[in-house]
């Protein structure tokens, strides 16, 4: 089982493993009112155990850990609807 957003991108390499192992690839959909999701990804992006790289537009690794709050590259919840 995985949970990631695969795209046309990964489809050589999921099918190679499926066939190579003999799995059936299915795709179960799971939905959400947005807010609820866009809460959930606001909270994973501030957890301090992601990588910084995801929600600051520049940082160096030996700087200290930034307070998360003041992110620059948070994705808007405007932007996580469209």
């Amino acid at each position: 089982m995985s949970d990631y957003p695969f795209s046309y991108k990964q489809k050589a390499k999921l099918q190679d493993l499926a066939d190579r192992f003999c799995y059936r690839i299915i795709t179960i959909r799971l939905t959400a009112p947005l807010e609820l999701l866009f809460k959930r990804q606001r909270e994973r992006d501030l957890d301090p155990a992601r990588h910084r790289g995801h929600i600051f537009s520049s940082y160096h690794k030996e700087d200290p850990e930034p307070d998360r709050s003041t992110a620059d590259d948070l994705v808007p919840f405007e932007a996580f609807c469209a």
